[in-house]
């Protein structure tokens, strides 16, 4: 075999390279830069990682968890007071001289004071759910129904006079517990009787 000429070599040398540039560019495009690309995702993942372990771990008072365990801290004595404050209103409530009673958003009985059960001559537990309009004469109960559902559809006060089921003339007034504009968390109720004169 004869040794190569100088032009020969450079053919050859040439030649190679003009092999390897399309090779080059391919695993450039294809590997090189995915594995470029994949390792700083890799760094910006460990940054992102490292961002949430401190703001979930507590600091002493600038973490998301610091604020989060804040948050539900104020969370529960509001809820507390909340209780104490319902509590002391329905205790207040509960020896007051004019029937009361409410319902919750939906119409059902979950609380009543005692003049309100004397009257009805009941217990709380005989009218519990939607069982409380059995005090209403059944004459009057569809339309006394379906007035009071428009009412809590529309969160609006409730007035009708009616006949209890023992033949007393009486009037319902309830007021919604608005929470918004249009919408509302149940009734206080009072029910008042009607002198006889009145009836008239």
């Amino acid at each position: 075999m004869s040794a190569l000429t100088i032009q020969e070599y450079v053919g050859l040398v040439v030649a190679i390279i003009g092999v390897l540039i399309p090779v080059w560019r391919l695993l450039l495009k294809h590997f090189i830069r995915p594995l470029i690309n994949l390792l700083k995702s890799h760094e910006d993942l460990i940054i992102g990682i490292d961002t949430i372990k401190k703001e979930v771990t507590p600091n002493g008072g600038g973490s998301l968890k610091d604020i989060v365990n804040h948050l539900k801290n104020t969370c529960d004595n509001i809820e507390k007071r909340q209780l104490v404050i319902e509590q002391r209103s329905r205790y207040s409530l509960q020896f007051h001289d004019e029937i009361l009673f409410e319902t919750d958003k939906k119409g059902n009985l979950v609380w009543a004071n005692e003049r309100f059960l004397n009257f009805v001559n009941r217990s709380i537990h005989d009218l519990e759910g939607y069982d409380w309009i059995s005090i209403i004469v059944e004459r009057d109960r569809s339309k006394f129904i379906n007035e009071f559902n428009s009412c809590i559809s529309m969160c609006r006060k409730f007035e009708f006079f009616t006949f209890s089921s023992d033949m007393e003339y009486v009037k319902f007034s309830g007021v919604p517990y608005k929470v918004y504009g249009d919408s509302h968390e149940g009734f206080l109720f009072n029910l008042s009787k009607i002198p006889e004169n009145e009836n008239e």
